[in-house]
């Protein structure tokens, strides 16, 4: 087989097979980079500069460019070196200690002539612990049982025991929480004798070289076994860069980790579990399963204790994941009286409504524009990019970190879309001012222009902003309507398909860290949100984080999110009539107040 040398500009190396695309090598190299549209070639954020031998260097996108001989590339968007901003905290949920997780320390072992094993089983049990000689702890506490002045320690979850340890360790108990979201995964470290919050660390889901979102995740998995395998190594690689984030903040050993619950969308849940996803992409779109999975970390190859347990929270359905069921259980969704709504806006959207105790869930495929994808200087929130967009008197925004401007972020789109119809220069059908007929002040005016896209919004010229421009075009609007008006048209069919009226909603729960960072008013002011929201509306922070965490302290609460499961309605979108108008309907920008 011929190769080909990929040399990058940050110093790494790779053969490929003559012919590969130059997004295969990346993946090789170690490096990071994100491919939205799957590796399309539609969204245009995998440039790169290539140089083949003899001839002048080209940018290229690198999820379509096939290497044919040796090449050098230059990456200057690799994601190691950005500052991310990524949501950890949420709503605080109230409930006591009880893990399922016990340490008890047996201080000496007599040695009575009678294995040892057979001694420290009755002792086990005379504490209320059950011990099973399977080969994996046999092997493990072999060493640990011969010292007979340290005496032991045993590590048991819902009283078996799982691990012998040599010594008194029961001071270190901890475990992991982990939300497992699309774009963005966060961890929790966990005093489990406490439940003290230790550390927490967050990252970027390294399965994003398949795609910005789940249906791109499910066509890769479902195109080869290889393509499955690679997805769930990138799951378990985003996972264990969480534990030895945490692990090194915390100056503890990964091996004092005895336990994780880990929430995710039903996509997530399957790729992480290595779970063929060609049933999630097929009407009518059934997950594998869809109670709680308990496993070991040695079966995920996850980097803590080979014999922790790793509890993967249930789903309800295709679309509606163990991330949406972990957000109602830390909101205290199922328990409410009244009428109340939950709005979970990430790279999907998730919505939940509570009527009297009845739970109807439904997804909005929303896509990732709200979070930048698919918008053409569109970017998540790391640094240049624009978070808070303000048109008058003059134009002002703010931005994450140092530097020139990159883009613009979820919530800084959702500010410059309300600014523009504040401003005069969006249609009620989206459609940007021409210049010619606009009659608002000259300082917006010379703002719109032609660009190589079409008629765009001007944000910064070339010279504000060193050399290059960033700007919105009229395709970039269609992309946001097309978002909000799922967004907006499953709220309206949650409320009707409980039979009540939006004005009849108590509260409205906006959960995630689109929801979080966003201005609630433009979200009204551009029809994001239904008006009937207003006045209505809970920030609820990465209330699938506090979810997990609250279930990984207590097997109460993990009753109770199997309950949940059970319970929640799935409504579908797709086979429901009245959706195509509520989706038109959704799709206009009116203006709220």
């Amino acid at each position: 087989m011929t190769t080909a040398r990929v040399a990058f500009s940050t110093g790494q190396e790779v053969n490929v097979s003559v012919g590969s695309k130059l997004s295969e090598a990346i993946g090789l190299s170690g490096l990071s980079m994100d491919f939205p549209c799957g590796g399309l070639g539609k969204c245009g954020q995998c440039k790169v500069v290539v140089e083949e031998k003899g001839k002048n260097a080209d940018e290229v996108l690198a999820c379509t460019y096939q290497v044919t001989t040796d090449v050098k590339v230059e990456i200057q968007n690799a994601l190691e070196a950005t500052e991310h901003s990524i949501l950890s905290a949420g709503v605080k949920v109230e409930s006591d200690v009880d893990s399922g997780l016990t340490k008890c320390y047996l201080q000496g072992l007599k040695h009575t002539g009678q294995p040892l094993w057979n001694e420290v089983k009755n002792q086990a049990e005379g504490i209320g612990l059950l011990l099973f000689p399977d080969l994996p702890l046999l092997q493990d506490s072999a060493d640990s049982l011969l010292d007979k002045k340290k005496g032991v320690t045993l590590v048991a979850f819902n009283q078996q025991v799982i691990q012998i340890e040599r010594g008194d360790t029961t001071d270190a108990c901890f475990g992991l929480a982990v939300d497992i979201g699309t774009t963005t995964v966060a961890g929790y470290l966990i005093n489990l004798h406490t439940g003290e919050e230790i550390a927490v660390a967050s990252d970027l889901n390294r399965q994003r070289v398949f795609g910005a979102d789940v249906i791109s995740r499910i066509s890769a998995g479902t195109q080869s076994k290889d393509n499955l395998k690679r997805l769930q190594a990138g799951a378990i690689e985003t996972v264990n860069h969480i534990i030895g984030s945490v692990t090194g903040k915390a100056d503890i050993s990964p091996n004092s980790i005895y336990f994780l619950t880990l929430a995710g969308n039903t996509t997530m849940h399957h790729l992480l579990l290595g779970l063929h996803p060609g049933t999630l992409g097929q009407v009518p779109f059934l997950p594998i399963i869809r109670r709680s999975v308990e496993v070991t970390a040695n079966d995920l190859k996850l980097a803590l204790n080979a014999r922790a347990r790793a509890w993967i929270f249930p789903v309800i359905a295709g679309f509606i994941g163990g991330d949406t069921v972990s957000a109602i259980l830390a909101c205290n969704l199922h328990r409410r009286s009244g009428i109340n709504l939950l709005i979970d806006i990430g790279t999907n959207g998730e919505l939940v409504i509570n009527a009297h105790g009845r739970m109807v869930a439904c997804s909005a495929a929303a896509g990732p524009a709200l979070e930048g994808g698919q918008v053409t200087f569109g970017m998540r929130a790391e640094r240049g990019a624009i978070s808070k967009v303000s048109l008058s008197p003059e134009v002002k925004f703010e931005m994450i970190g140092q530097g020139p401007v990159k883009g613009l972020c979820g919530s800084g789109l959702i500010d410059l879309l309300g600014e523009l119809i504040k401003a005069g220069l969006i249609s009620l059908r989206g459609k940007l001012a021409d210049s010619a007929s606009f009659t608002g002040p000259d300082y917006l005016k010379k703002r719109l222009c032609q660009t190589a896209q079409g008629k765009s919004f001007l944000i910064l010229s070339a010279e504000e902003n060193s050399g290059q421009e960033i700007y919105l075009t009229q395709s970039d609007v269609s992309q946001l309507q097309l978002a909000k008006g799922a967004l907006r048209a499953a709220a309206e069919l949650l409320v009707k398909t409980v039979g009540v009226s939006g004005e009849d909603v108590e509260g409205v729960f906006l959960a995630g860290a689109f929801g979080n960072f966003m201005d609630t008013g433009q979200a009204l002011n551009i029809g994001l949100l239904p008006e009937w929201a207003q006045g209505k509306v809970r920030i609820v922070g990465n209330a699938a984080g506090e979810g997990a965490k609250a279930a990984l302290l207590s097997r109460a609460m993990r009753k109770e999110a199997e309950g949940i499961s059970e319970k929640v309605e799935f409504l579908e979108l797709a086979a429901n009539p009245a959706f195509q108008n509520a989706f038109i309907e959704g799709m206009l920008f009116k203006q709220a107040f």
